[in-house]
């Protein structure tokens, strides 16, 4: 899982090997019998032959010792502080208080004891299970340093081998052992990598050139064979083996065929990025699944909230239990990536917003100002007891605003790459840290039951759904970051749409966002609410369609005649006072077409506007400009301020719920929250600001 040289060049489909085997690891551990059967011939020595493969001596033997040290005993013990801190944490919530300090003594013994195997606990000291891997490989290749190139360095490893497997039932500290039993398979892909390289031999250049199809012929029949008399009985972390030539041989022949099949799969894009991504951040997996293995119940979190129950198949929880495992692993890997982006901004004396999101092209201030306006619009309408005029008029278009002027923004090129990375940055990161606060308010708010409103908002967060559906019963709502989940989605779903029918006729590259909205109505329509709100994103394909085509035939900066615009403004209010204003987040869309008119009729009117502030030059208009600009620039976090006090506090004119109430009405409470979220949000900024400095 660690790199042995910094120097070897990176290549693709040895790290796609290398997911493959990390997911491997993940499925191993679900205990399912059928599964270990066939993972447990290959999945731990393809790492140990990958490593004897890139494996260069130190030029010193302190200086390799070093480095190993620094590779993998490092994150050992990093690991081990974390699983310690975790269980104590895990005491506390709980409420087993007194029982915090013995769970983090117990997991410090285990540390100290390093021992992997299951099976041989000494003096009563638990193992420490799937992280023995590190241990095992520091020996392995600090041993093979000493004594690899000499003559007698196969009988060495041969010796140590055995010395391995006759002492296993007295098992030493540090997973010794299971080092040396390592060694003979770290020695394996060295020896193959010699035989490789060697120019004298033909056989070898042949394999430079790839995995001929008779070798690969020769090593399934070996594998299968293993396979059908070992059946997968060969446990490396305790150094046990049915039969010594049949696991070692079955071991080799099946990670060469990882390695044939993970060539194949650089070749196809979709399935090789993520699996290389994950192969050359395996160390950070393995470290986030025996942090996770160790102290967080999935089981019990699954019952309390209700997402299995007895009429699924055990194959299903199986499936269920992996994909959380695997879900965990991809956020904690988001999460490292956006710790190291930060770290980045400050080092290069650069505002951490601007690594994050950087600008493909300049701010348009009118189009600040116009979600400036619809931002704070959107605050005062959600307001207790607000009039239902002014609901009414504010609901006909706050939602879908965004996504016509997202679209004003879509890449001319449709490049999809790029939309999925400036997504992530700009939609996905607020989103999860919203999540992730909700969560932690959650716990602080309900102490009686704090690990299952953490859970339950995690999950929440997962599912990014708007409102209970029947589809999926057991997710909950994320409140209002729902639209930044469904907002991703929508606009990820048109750009891959165009970049499809991109070389079509207009008439199918406009059919096609237009039947996608007719199934996302279709679906809001029937109840089946999807995860991340797929539906209303399908549904917001139109207004997708209607921004992009806007923005590209420059319909906007054209000059409004006054009968237009008072027929706009007619056909939006009769519209909004009518019963035909959208509501999203309900999946209510009445009229159908009707609706989507009046959203972008009031739209429009919205960007008219701003432009109208645009051009104010008194010191008051100006104020007011800069004011509604500031705001479209932050709406981002305006809106996350927004969605966390609507989920704690309730304030309304009659006082009768909330922990804030006043006699100003609904107006003056919005009043009073549109002050409230740009404070906050220009302290969050200035505090930002001033860190990043």
């Amino acid at each position: 899982m660690a790199g042995t040289s910094s120097q070897s060049k990176r290549l693709e489909f040895v790290d796609i090997a290398k997911g493959i085997g990390m997911l491997c690891v993940i499925a191993g551990h679900l205990s399912i019998r059928e599964v270990n059967s066939v993972i447990f011939t290959f999945h731990m020595p393809l790492f140990f032959l990958i490593s004897g493969w890139f494996f260069r001596p130190a030029r010193n033997w302190k200086e390799g010792l070093a480095k190993r040290a620094k590779r993998l005993l490092a994150p050992y013990l990093l690991c081990s502080v974390a699983c310690a801190f975790g269980a104590g944490v895990e005491r506390i919530i709980e409420g087993r208080l007194d029982e915090s300090w013995n769970a983090v003594a117990d997991m410090f013994l285990t540390t100290l004891y390093g021992s992997g195997s299951l099976k041989s606990p000494v003096i009563g000291i638990p193992s420490f299970g799937a992280i023995w891997f590190l241990l095992g490989l520091f020996w392995a290749l600090t041993i093979y340093d000493g004594i690899v190139g000499k003559r007698w360095t196969t009988p060495v490893v041969l010796a140590l081998f055995f010395v391995g497997v006759a002492t296993r039932d007295w098992w030493l500290p540090f997973s010794i052992q299971a080092g040396m039993c390592v060694l003979l398979f770290v020695h394996i892909g060295w020896l193959a990598r010699s035989f490789v390289e060697n120019p004298k031999l033909r056989l070898g250049a042949m394999l430079s050139r790839g995995i001929p199809p008779w070798m690969i012929g020769i090593c399934a029949v070996a594998w299968l064979i293993a396979w059908q008399l070992d059946g997968g009985e060969m446990y490396l972390v305790a150094n046990f083996f049915t039969c010594i030539p049949v696991d070692v041989i079955g071991a080799v022949a099946g990670s060469i065929l990882v390695i044939w099949f993970a060539r194949c799969l650089a070749h196809v894009p979709i399935l090789s990025k993520g699996l290389a991504y994950f192969g050359r951040n395996s160390l950070t997996v393995l470290c986030l699944h025996m942090f996770e293995m160790n102290i967080i119940p999935w089981w019990d979190i699954i019952v309390s909230l209700n997402i299995a129950d007895d009429t699924w198949e055990m194959w299903q929880l199986n499936l269920l239990g992996f994909s959380i495992k695997l879900l965990w692993a991809c956020i904690g890997l988001f999460l490292l990536w956006l710790w190291n982006h930060m770290c980045k901004a400050r080092k290069d004396g650069q505002d951490i917003e601007q690594q994050l999101v950087p600008s493909a092209r300049p701010r348009i201030r009118s189009y600040d100002i116009a979600k400036g306006i619809a931002i704070l619009l959107c605050v005062v309408g959600h307001q207790a007891d607000i009039d239902p005029v002014a609901r009414a008029l504010i609901f006909s278009f706050h939602m879908p605003f965004f996504f016509l002027v997202n679209a004003a923004f879509v890449s001319s090129e449709y490049d999809v790459r790029r939309t999925l990375r400036r997504s992530v940055r700009t939609l996905i990161v607020p989103y999860v840290v919203v999540c992730i606060l909700a969560a932690g308010l959650k716990g602080l708010l309900t102490p009686e039951e704090t690990k299952a409103a953490i859970a339950e908002r995690l999950v929440a967060m997962l599912g990014g759904v708007s409102t209970v559906g029947k589809v999926f019963p057991f997710l909950k709502s994320v409140w209002l970051v729902w639209f930044v989940a469904c907002l991703f989605v929508a606009r990820n779903i048109y750009v891959i749409a165009r970049r499809a029918t991109q070389k079509s006729p207009m008439t199918v590259q406009f059919a096609v966002p237009l039947a996608l909205f007719a199934l996302g109505w279709w679906l809001g329509e029937n109840g089946l609410y999807l995860p991340w709100s797929l539906d209303v994103a399908l549904f917001a394909q139109v207004f997708f369609l209607v921004g992009d085509e806007t923005r590209r035939r420059g319909l906007l900066e054209a000059p409004t005649h006054p009968a237009l615009l008072l027929a706009a403004i007619a056909t939006w209010v009769a519209l909004a006072l009518g019963g035909y204003q959208i509501e999203m987040a309900t999946r209510d869309y009445p009229g159908f077409v009707a609706c989507v008119l009046g959203a972008c009729l009031g739209s429009w009117l919205v960007f008219l506007a701003s432009k109208w502030f645009d051009t104010l030059t008194s010191n008051l208009g100006e104020a007011v400009s800069r004011l509604f600009a500031w705001a479209g620039q932050e709406s981002m976090v305006i809106l996350g301020i927004h969605c966390l006090r609507m989920m704690w506090t309730t304030w309304g004119s009659n006082g009768s719920d909330g922990a804030f109430s006043s006699t100003l009405g609904w107006a003056g409470n919005g009043l009073v929250e549109v002050a409230f979220c740009l404070a906050t949000c220009y302290t969050f900024r200035r505090m930002l600001s001033a860190r990043s400095r």
